[in-house]
C-alpha cells in the first residue's frame, strides 16, 4: 500500500512501532489533549519518543521525518503547489 500514517504522541507504541520508518509523519495540528505538547506543530517530544523506540539519534529520526515529507511532496506532486520557500527547504532535505 502507497500511504502514509500521521502519528502524535498520544498514539500507544505498539501502534507507532507496527508503522514502517519510511511511511510515518508528524501530526502537527496535535495537541487535541494535553499529552507533553504545548502547542501544535511542536513535534520534538514526538521526534525524542520516536528516537527511543527506533533505537536512533534525534537527528536521524527528524531527518527520516523530513525526507519522508519530500518523497511524498514529490511523488503526489504536492511540491508544486508549496510556495517556493518553503518547497525549497522540503526539497534541500
Amino acid at each position: 500500500m502507497n500511504l502514509y500514517f500521521s502519528v502524535n504522541n498520544a498514539m500507544h507504541d505498539t501502534l507507532i512501532q507496527a508503522i514502517p520508518h519510511d511511511r510515518i509523519l508528524p501530526e502537527t495540528d496535535f495537541p487535541a489533549r494535553k499529552v507533553r505538547t504545548q502547542r501544535p506543530g511542536q513535534i520534538e517530544p514526538l521526534e525524542e519518543r520516536l528516537s527511543n523506540l527506533w533505537n536512533q539519534s534525534g537527528p536521524d529520526v527528524r531527518h527520516r521525518l523530513w525526507r519522508n515529507l519530500k518523497k511524498l511532496a514529490i511523488d503526489s506532486g504536492a511540491i508544486e503547489t508549496l510556495p517556493e520557500h518553503v518547497a525549497d527547504i522540503v526539497v534541500a532535505t
